[in-house]
Order: structure tokens, then sequence, then C-alpha cells
């Protein structure tokens, strides 16, 4: 067990109770208290989780970040790049989807569509003057170029697709999942 924000207490000592008596009432075998805010006896849990995880062989190169395709990263940092753009305006039902990625003998030309479901959204992600977009669509392209090492040339469409969130066939088209049963 896990008992988190020990950093609260003022008098470390009073924990040892506290730990006895979540030791006893349930059957862990081991309880480790932790403040992940300030960092304190993370190293000892990370650890403890070691003894206890059994030994498997690596199954992907150390140089192997992730297993997800380059097309599937392009679209999530530019969603990213929108969350932080938009805060609290950002339209709940929107998606951002790669429709071109080719990399080129001197760049990598990424097209992708920032999908939503209503036209008065469209102003909201776009901005004034297009000032938001551009933004995001900079921002984007410079995290991109650092990724991929190489120039990027990206493009961004706004489209509108009314109720796309709603409907299973439009869900499928865009690439969230062949089952949506009990979605």
């Amino acid at each position: 067990a896990v008992i988190n924000k020990m950093d609260l207490l003022s008098d470390q000592n009073a924990m040892i109770p506290k730990i006895a008596e979540v030791a006893d009432k349930f059957s862990y075998a081991e309880v480790v208290p932790v403040s992940a805010l300030k960092n304190t006896n993370v190293s000892h849990l990370l650890d403890t989780l070691k003894t206890y995880l059994p030994y498997n062989p690596q199954l992907f190169p150390d140089d192997q970040i992730t297993t997800a395709s380059m097309r599937f990263i392009a679209a999530e940092i530019v969603r990213e790049k929108l969350f932080k753009a938009l805060h609290q305006e950002l339209p709940y039902a929107l998606t951002v989807i790669t429709d071109s990625y080719k990399v080129l003998d001197d760049k990598v030309e990424i097209f992708v569509t920032i999908m939503i479901e209503r036209a008065s959204q469209k102003p909201i992600v776009i901005g004034k003057g297009g000032k938001t977009l551009k933004m995001v669509g900079i921002q984007a392209r410079k995290e991109l170029e650092s990724l991929l090492d190489n120039k990027v040339n990206l493009k961004t469409w706004v489209k509108i697709k009314e109720n796309w969130s709603d409907s299973d066939k439009s869900l499928q088209q865009l690439g969230f999942g062949q089952d949506l049963e009990g979605f």
C-alpha cells in the first residue's frame, strides 16, 4: 500500500501508528509512506515495487519510445497544443485527424483536420484573425521538427461534422475503434 501526502504531517513519527493500523487492517505485503509533491520516499517506493514485479525480457529496443504511428503522434501533438491554447473554451467534442503524412527528401509534410461539431465552435478554434490556429500550428510544427529532426510543413484545417461524437459510424470513420458496442 502507498500512503501519500506524508508531507502534511508536521511530526513524521505520527505516521508510524497509521502505517501499523493500515498494515493490521489490510493484508498488504508492505506499506510505503510517500510525499509525491516533495518527492519524499518515492525512490524507495520504486525500489519496493520492483521487488514484486516479475522479470520479463525487453520487448522493444531502447530507442523506440512508443508503438504509436507518427500519424497518430502528429495529431496528438496538435490536439495537445489546442488544449493548452483554448483552456476552458475548448469544445467538448474536438478531435484531430491526420489526413496525410508524407516523408519527402527535405521535409515531412503533414496535413491535419481539427474536427468540431458546431459552427459556433469554429471561431473559438481559429481565434481572432486566425491567431489561435496559427499559434497552435507553429507550436506543433516546432515540436514535430524537434521530434523528427527534420523540417515539417504542417497544414491545419478546421471542419464541422455535426454530432460526430454521438454517431457510431462517424466515430469508426474517424478511427475510434471498430466495436463501439456499450461505449
